[in-house]
């Protein structure tokens, strides 16, 4: 598990579309939905319940996603505390 693929994750659901995602990261479409696609892989569950209709469809989290969901929030919080922690460090000295 990568922070890139958890900031995937957490992009698309708060985005609501890959694309969108995308766009919010500065990344293409296909780097997020190969984030998320391996991400899905290493854990061995689905995150997103991915609709037959395709675009413009609602995403929704799978059952894994919601639990996965807290928890990348808190670890991409932490990734951002230890950054600052450090630059604060860093400034002190």
């Amino acid at each position: 598990m990568e922070r890139r693929q958890l900031e995937c994750f957490l992009a698309v659901v708060e985005a609501g579309s890959f694309h969108a995602a995308a766009a919010r990261l500065f990344v293409t479409q296909s780097a997020v939905s190969q984030a998320l696609r391996a991400l899905e892989t290493e854990i061995g569950e689905p995150l997103l319940l991915r609709p037959a209709g395709g675009r413009g469809a609602q995403l929704r989290l799978s059952a894994a996603g919601h639990v996965l969901l807290p928890i990348a929030r808190d670890i991409l919080r932490r990734f951002a505390e230890g950054r600052q922690a450090v630059a604060e460090l860093s400034g002190l000295l």
